[in-house]
């Protein structure tokens, strides 16, 4: 087939549709992660919970352990 290239105007249509399609391809990319992040989380709460809170504590108590360690206390 030989056609003729596209006119100026219809390039730039072609590019914006292109353009245009792109970015709804990464919106909806973007959109099915999160998505798919916020199941994989409900699904991993019950066992996350848990470790988040020992977490903060662990870091809390830090200081705790750093003074006993000074008076040379035994974990």
């Amino acid at each position: 087939m030989n056609c003729p290239p596209p006119t100026p105007r219809q390039a730039r249509v072609i590019w914006f549709a292109v353009s245009a399609l792109a970015v709804a391809v990464i919106a909806a990319v973007l959109a099915g992660a999160v998505w798919g992040l916020g199941r994989t989380l409900r699904l991993l709460s019950p066992v996350l919970w848990p470790l988040a809170v020992a977490g903060v504590l662990s870091y809390l108590l830090d200081p705790v352990v750093a003074l006993f360690a000074c008076l040379r206390w035994r974990r």
